[in-house]
């Protein structure tokens, strides 16, 4: 049994793992996920460090199944709408932009402007005077 599973922890992995656990929490659905990060991260310090240590340390400082337990977890707690249809509402766009968007309309004054400023031609780039090297490569 190696000195990490008998709970002899180096400090500095402690503090490092405290770092990593907080950013990535293992409880809950992606509790593995999160304990790939840690791992990954913990094993760039020790290299003989496996996952297995890491739970049995865990497991030695907090209760796992309670805090699992206690993690909301999104699957369970979506409602169940028998006919997801009908909580939808109806939508309608307002009137004015209904008329706007008619055929043959003119529109309101602002469409007419968004359309008369879309209609003139954007101003062509000014010439960039050549380099040394685009004079060397006309000649």
């Amino acid at each position: 049994m190696s000195q990490l599973r008998a709970g002899h922890w180096p400090k500095a992995l402690e503090a490092a793992m405290f770092n990593v656990l907080y950013r990535c929490r293992p409880v809950g659905l992606h509790r593995h996920a999160a304990m790939l990060n840690i791992y990954n991260e913990l094993r760039k310090l020790i290299s003989d460090i496996t996952p297995e240590d890491i739970w049995a340390h865990l497991d030695t400082l907090y209760d796992l199944e309670t805090l699992n337990e206690n993690e909301d977890n999104p699957l369970e707690e979506a409602p169940f709408v028998e006919n997801p249809k009908a909580s939808f509402q109806d939508f309608d766009l307002p009137e004015e932009w209904m008329e706007e968007a008619a055929p043959g309309s003119g529109g309101s004054k602002a469409a007419v402007r968004r359309r008369e400023a879309s209609a003139t031609p954007a101003p062509s780039p000014k010439a960039t005077p050549l380099t040394r090297s685009d004079r060397k490569r006309k000649r």
